[in-house]
């Protein structure tokens, strides 16, 4: 993917999460709809100017659009020994809620930074198809950070600064390319405050009854872990 069609893919996820059409966002900036479907296609190279007026009308930093790596120095990066969250680019995210009885899958897309550098994160939360991801119910952006064992990652609705995400995730020694994490949402879309168990992995997953056994906790769990240390810390 060069330059200009990853900053045209930002426009179009962007534009589709505001629930904008072609033509309703080519009025906003003032262009035709052919123009702004040349831009998400990279078929134009767009000017600075003209970036900060598409980032403005989706209210969004100039950067979100601009956060392109060179795929050798994103491959370079992946190691199978190394950490978890280091082996791939993308892992779909896992949860169940019992209200609704239903799955939560969400894509978990990483941008892998120059050495030295975070690794910037999107978060595509509840979408409907596994490989065209980038149609979800929200969206949360931000960074990942790894450590021996685990790895945190910090993100927010780009839309709306209080809706933030927190997890914090396992990093196993096993390659068989599934772990599992803690979710703390303080968010409006999210049943604010919650937290939640939620399973990563490299590769869809069979949505039955196996997978819903791993993702719940037991309420006996929940009650004994209160007691021993007066805060929730089962996933």
């Amino acid at each position: 993917m060069t330059p200009s069609e990853h900053i045209g893919s930002r426009i179009k996820l962007y534009r589709t999460q505001r629930r904008l059409t072609l033509e309703a966002f080519a009025k906003m900036i003032s262009r035709s709809p052919s123009t702004v479907s040349k831009y998400e296609s990279g078929k134009i190279v767009i000017d600075v100017e003209t970036l900060f007026e598409i980032s403005d009308a989706l209210n969004i930093a100039v950067n979100q659009l601009t956060d392109y790596t060179k795929p050798d120095a994103a491959a370079s990066q992946l190691n199978i020994k190394d950490n978890f969250f280091k082996q791939a680019n993308l892992y779909y995210m896992y949860s169940f809620f019992g209200v609704d009885k239903k799955f939560y899958v969400c894509a978990l897309e990483i941008i892998r930074n120059q050495k030295d550098k975070e690794d910037k994160l999107i978060l595509y939360y509840d979408i409907d198809d596994t490989k065209n991801y980038s149609n979800s119910s929200y969206l949360y952006t931000g960074y990942i950070n790894y450590f021996d064992f685990h790895a945190t990652m910090k993100m927010e609705n780009p839309y709306n600064k209080g809706d933030q995400l927190f997890i914090y995730a396992k990093s196993p020694f096993h390659i068989n390319g599934v772990s599992n994490g803690l979710v703390l949402g303080l968010s409006n879309s999210l049943r604010s405050p919650c937290s939640f168990k939620v399973i990563f992995s490299k590769t869809a997953l069979k949505e039955d009854i196996l997978l819903k056994n791993n993702l719940n906790i037991a309420s006996k769990d929940v009650i004994a872990e209160i007691r021993r240390t007066n805060c929730l810390m089962v996933y």
